[in-house]
């Protein structure tokens, strides 16, 4: 069997030289579980994305890391829906303005915006699926310790939150600035390390400073699921935008529209853009979406 591939970086403003590369093979109906993890191997980018069944409504997805599936993940949602929009547009003749994907984590709902930016490149969307805050991390000077940083670098002294979607959790630390975000060095091994394995905890470092027009700094160490650091993550986003909700840094009954930037210190700069909406002092819905860069395509064999 022959089957088709794209590859394309995802959250990129950067054409080539950002975002975070993803495959995309859009028709895996006869791929076994087993070739599923060994092509992820092969490609060995943060995911690859398998569509399994797909009719005009929705298809069903599923998501490798180099070390194992997933449930969900947001930079494989947004490239995959842009993967499956593009080629319904121009092989059927058919477009829509949403699309939903069926992942082992739960159905999402995609859009895409019709009005391109001034690069020519559409922003996909996609509603999150809500987060739950799990529990404060009492080990702060574990944590401190795996980054390279001392107390002195954090924002203040609020707890580190772990929020969970589906089945990961991520832990939230705030630093003061973008300088102190850039110096980190973490300890990959000190990463999957028990403390943090027991609970599946990967860990997210961020600052209100950005560097190139966003609104926030961030970056994610992913060592537990075979990712040294993530240059794009939409995945996180919901249980970000709890975190930010959390630290009262979101307007209660707005639209908050917040860009995140991210992979600048891997040198594959990214930008996320979120909408995090309130009403009545919740966090009711989280919208992420990002550009497209098509990189390659060509077919497995």
């Amino acid at each position: 069997m022959v089957y088709k591939f794209y590859i394309l970086n995802v959250f990129s403003d950067k054409g080539i030289e950002g975002g975070n590369k993803l495959a995309v093979i859009p028709d895996a109906t006869d791929i076994s579980d087993i070739q599923m993890q060994q092509i992820t191997k092969q490609f060995n980018f943060s995911e690859s994305t398998f569509v399994t069944r797909i009719t005009d409504e929705e298809a069903d997805v599923r998501i490798f890391t180099p070390g194992k599936e997933i449930n969900y993940a947001g930079h494989p949602t947004v490239g995959t829906l842009n993967v499956l929009e593009s080629i319904y547009r121009k092989e059927k003749g058919i477009s829509r303005d949403n699309f939903n994907l069926n992942l082992k984590g739960g159905k999402v709902r995609g859009s895409f915006i019709s009005k391109p930016n001034n690069d020519g490149l559409e922003i996909t969307s996609f509603e999150q699926i809500p987060a739950k805050f799990k529990e404060n991390f009492d080990n702060r000077e574990l944590i401190l310790d795996l980054l390279g940083i001392s107390k002195n670098d954090l924002y203040d002294d609020s707890p580190f939150q772990i929020n969970a979607v589906t089945a990961m959790s991520f832990l939230f630390v705030r630093v003061k600035n973008i300088s102190i975000l850039g110096r980190i060095k973490p300890d990959y091994v000190g990463l999957v390390q028990d403390a943090l394995k027991e609970k599946d905890i990967c860990v997210y470092v961020f600052t209100t400073e950005a560097q190139d027009g966003g609104d926030i700094g961030s970056r994610f160490f992913v060592p537990l699921y075979g990712i040294p650091e993530d240059p794009a993550t939409g995945g996180i986003q919901s249980s970000f935008g709890l975190c930010l909700h959390k630290l009262d840094l979101l307007k209660d009954n707005s639209e908050n529209e917040i860009v995140v930037e991210q992979g600048y210190a891997m040198g594959r700069p990214s930008k996320i853009y979120n909408k995090f909406i309130v009403e009545d002092g919740e966090l009711v819905k989280t919208i992420t979406g990002g550009k497209c860069y098509y990189f390659a395509q060509g077919e497995l064999n």
